[in-house]
């Protein structure tokens, strides 16, 4: 299994014991079912919102630093030219 993968896997098992408790306090109140509905869609949005925050917190600077090896092992040095000149001009 891939490494992203398994970050979106263990994202969402992270968020499956509140997730679950949640939905079952939900359930177990004395709420209209539309407003139940209403909640169960908050709380499965909240909880996929999250996991994708996660997954690109931890994924996009992993592949990033790839990508830099990447280039540096080819013998591309104009990527980190580029980042310098991007540091210097916000520097000033």
């Amino acid at each position: 299994m891939k490494y992203e993968h398994r970050i979106l896997m263990l994202g969402f098992l992270a968020g499956l014991a509140g997730a679950v408790t949640s939905f079952f306090l939900l359930w177990q109140c004395d709420y209209a079912v539309r407003t139940r509905v209403t909640l169960a869609i908050l709380i499965a949005f909240a909880w996929l919102i999250a996991v994708l925050a996660l997954h690109s917190k931890v994924v996009f600077p992993l592949r990033t630093l790839s990508n830099l090896l990447g280039a540096l092992r080819e013998g591309d040095y104009s990527l980190r030219a580029k980042a310098l000149a991007w540091t210097t001009r916000w520097a000033n």
